[in-house]
């Protein structure tokens, strides 16, 4: 009678993890949207650079660039 209850037990163990495994190799979710607009280029990405730090030093603000 001891040895039904034994198999019983590592049986519901050999499923806990089998499930476990499981739910833990699901696909990562797939990356946000960004929020931010659309992608600039270079040339435009220096330009708002240049503005940002023209007027970090009209306002005598710290800024690392």
């Amino acid at each position: 009678m001891r040895t039904p209850i034994k198999t019983l037990i590592a049986s519901i163990f050999a499923i806990t993890m089998v499930a476990a495994m499981a739910s833990a190799q699901q696909a990562p979710p797939a990356p946000p949207t960004t929020p931010y607009g659309t992608p600039i280029g270079l040339e435009a990405a220096k330009k708002v650079m240049a503005a940002a730090e023209a007027d970090a030093i009209k306002n005598n603000w710290g800024m690392a660039i």
